[in-house]
């Protein structure tokens, strides 16, 4: 029983010093906060908080574009489309007079390159 007691008493205790610190704690940021005040004024310490935020909010920002157009559309996931039509033409540019990946290599009876079946 003794051990409990004595237990409890140091818990009570140490909650009241962190109390008091926390309460000392508060007191001395309200009197720093005045003092900045005096020293700078009202103006002065609106203009040193858009410098803080202004960064940030141009950070947020280039995030946001970053982020912007990551997804695939409703178009592109319709079932058995093709994006572009033309035949050996690249999906994202579909002029039909550029090929997406012509043929370059030698022309053998294995291969039917495409020099032989246009």
């Amino acid at each position: 029983m003794l051990p409990k007691l004595l237990l409890a008493a140091v818990a009570l205790v140490v909650m009241l010093v962190g109390t008091a610190e926390a309460q000392t704690g508060k007191a001395a940021e309200s009197r720093m906060a005045a003092s900045l005040e005096e020293q700078v004024g009202v103006a002065g310490i609106k203009k040193m908080a858009e410098e803080f935020i202004q960064p940030a909010a141009g950070r947020i920002f280039r995030r946001k574009l970053q982020q912007r157009d990551r997804y695939i559309t409703y178009q592109a996931l319709r079932a058995n489309s093709i994006p572009c039509g033309w035949k050996g033409n690249s999906y994202y540019d579909c002029s039909y007079r550029i090929r997406a990946n012509p043929y370059t290599r030698g022309c053998t009876e294995a291969t039917r390159c495409f020099r032989y079946t246009h």
